[in-house]
């Protein structure tokens, strides 16, 4: 049987590769304003979908900046309702229109994805609700995530099409507390298909921007991704790269360093990794004293070339976790973590 989950993993990814589209890749772009602008909002500005649109209107001309701010605002004001998600009510709730949006201050992905539409077309920007599937964290201990309805948006800016999911861009619903945690994620504002598509799939397949478009049963079989694991800035095709790999057993542990930002530019993805084999790591952590890969007593310490952290790491004994040291997080963070595995050869012996 597991043999069979690698083989259809291997044929799933193949078309994976050609799922980034011309209008994927964009031009880093610094939203340090347009996120100022967000948060100066008057309080008064927030009382009407009218008055909060033409605010954003009036103060970014440009109309990227113009959807992030409206996106910052969003996260940054607008709860999730833990208490209608657990009732059930996510999919066509009631009180999830705009207005009632702003006086409660709280909704689920309907209101957020009809609250970002309705202030992009007052402040004069061409945004859509896309509705489809989403896979989210479960509390079933024999399945990661389970699959359910979601609605998040797409918003024309400067002649393209750029996704976005002002929900899960919030921040992030603790089960077993059964409450919201606010944390604005960068993430899901202007994502990469290629990259959205682990986690979400839109029905109408033009909404995907994929070349070739995901089935749901094909959706169902890409491996599950936490949501924290595409803000360390996997390169898509290193992620399918892994999943094609023969013995793959799903991802590595993700963490991100609070307060720091993390790219993972080459790492081994494979949550296993075999005894004493070397793999290369290479990431950037600005502000970072120093990069270490600890398996037991074993520190490998990663050096430093110009602003990238680089070298190679093995498991030694049982674990192995990269971790960054700051300044102010001497200790260090933990950024990825690996399990002891064997070779597949070793597998199939019955070793």
């Amino acid at each position: 049987m597991r043999m069979l989950k690698r083989i259809a993993l291997f044929a799933l990814a193949a078309p994976l590769l050609a799922l980034t589209t011309p209008l994927a890749a964009q031009a880093p772009h610094d939203y340090a304003f347009a996120d100022s602008v967000s948060r100066a909002a008057p309080e008064s500005a927030g009382r009407s979908v009218q008055a909060l649109g033409a605010y954003f209107r009036d103060a970014l001309p440009g109309e990227r900046d113009r959807a992030r701010g409206i996106y910052r605002w969003i996260t940054d004001n607008i709860a999730y309702d833990i208490g209608l998600y657990l009732r059930g009510g996510f999919l066509m709730p009631p009180s999830q229109d705009p207005t009632s949006m702003l006086r409660t201050r709280k909704g689920v992905c309907e209101g957020y994805s009809a609250l970002f539409q309705a202030l992009s077309t007052v402040a004069g920007l061409e945004a859509v609700t896309i509705l489809g599937q989403a896979k989210a964290l479960s509390t079933d201990p024999r399945r990661p995530y389970r699959t359910q309805q979601h609605a998040w948006n797409a918003v024309k800016v400067d002649g393209r099409w750029a996704l976005l999911d002002a929900t899960w861009g919030a921040g992030d619903i603790n089960l077993p507390e059964r409450r919201f945690e606010r944390r604005q994620r960068d993430f899901f504002f202007d994502t990469p298909p290629a990259k959205l598509i682990w986690s979400h799939r839109a029905s109408q397949e033009r909404w995907q921007m994929l070349e070739q478009p995901l089935s749901a049963r094909e959706f169902e079989r890409l491996p599950f991704t936490h949501r924290d694991f595409w803000e360390l800035g996997f390169p898509a095709q290193l992620v399918f790269d892994a999943v094609r790999q023969e013995g793959f057993e799903g991802f590595a542990g993700v963490f991100t360093a609070a307060g720091h930002s993390v790219e993972i530019m080459d790492a081994p993805l494979n949550r296993t990794l075999v005894p004493g084999q070397a793999h290369a790591f290479r990431l950037r952590a600005p502000g970072a004293d120093s990069v270490i890969a600890v398996s037991g007593s074993s520190w490998q310490y990663l050096r430093q070339e110009g602003d990238a952290w680089v070298g190679t790491a093995a498991l030694a004994d049982g674990e192995m976790v990269v971790m960054v040291r700051y300044p102010d997080i001497p200790a260090g963070a933990i950024v990825l973590r690996y399990e002891s595995g064997v070779l597949p050869g070793d597998r199939r012996r019955g070793r």
